[in-house]
């Protein structure tokens, strides 16, 4: 079996699309494999990230099968834009058109396949740490990871000033996923991706950041 084929289950509409998704499956985890790669992780990604893809044709269906999964709270809401995410080696998705409904501010080329490396690369970043969660850093970092390697929000123009990127950094301020991008971008003028993952979970990554970046 190709370590790219993942069973896949679809919604009985989305039928008529499956050989496009299962492209977009495909090319998703090798654009995560040469990202790997060119970073020196190819380690981590010679193993399928994931072994099935379900996806949901409603939020509701998606948010329950993640509550189920992860054994939340039957009362347990959430967030409207969250739309994928990684659960016991399998990645559950809303479709398509969901995903464009409800987080209208991601659109932008090849988004969904972008949406599928972003999950992907939380994926690799737990690997790359030897699977401990905890060792991702802030939020600010380990959503800032999986947006640099899926390329997202390509041609959004940078808008914080350094003030604003900094209150991020240093309070792990909850934003929106474009910020991020924009903290990123900062950080990786001066600092390499492996140098942030490194540092990350360590208890001194913020006087590390500052020192590095001045």
């Amino acid at each position: 079996m190709n370590r790219n084929q993942v069973s896949l289950e679809l919604p009985e509409y989305l039928e008529m699309d499956r050989s496009q998704i299962e492209k977009t499956l495909f090319t998703a985890q090798e654009k995560v494999r040469t990202f790997a790669a060119s970073h020196n992780w190819g380690l981590y990604a010679n193993e399928a990230l994931i072994k099935k893809t379900h996806i949901f044709s409603t939020k509701n269906e998606f948010d329950y099968a993640v509550i189920t999964a992860f054994d939340l709270n039957s009362n347990t809401v959430l967030p409207l834009t969250v739309s994928a995410i990684i659960a016991n080696d399998e990645l559950l998705m809303v479709s398509p058109n969901v995903y464009a409904e409800i987080y209208p501010q991601g659109k932008e080329e090849n988004s969904y396949k972008k949406l599928i490396i972003h999950e992907l690369a939380h994926a690799l970043h737990i690997r790359i740490l030897n699977g401990d969660e905890e060792k991702m850093g802030p939020k600010w970092f380990f959503e800032g990871f999986a947006i640099y390697a899926a390329k997202q929000f390509e041609s959004h123009r940078n808008i914080l000033s350094d003030d604003e990127i900094w209150e991020i950094i240093l309070t792990d301020k909850e934003t929106n996923y474009q910020s991020y991008k924009e903290v990123m971008d900062f950080l990786l003028e001066k600092v390499s991706i492996n140098e942030l993952v490194a540092h990350a979970w360590k208890s001194n990554f913020l006087e590390f950041l500052q020192s590095t970046l001045g």
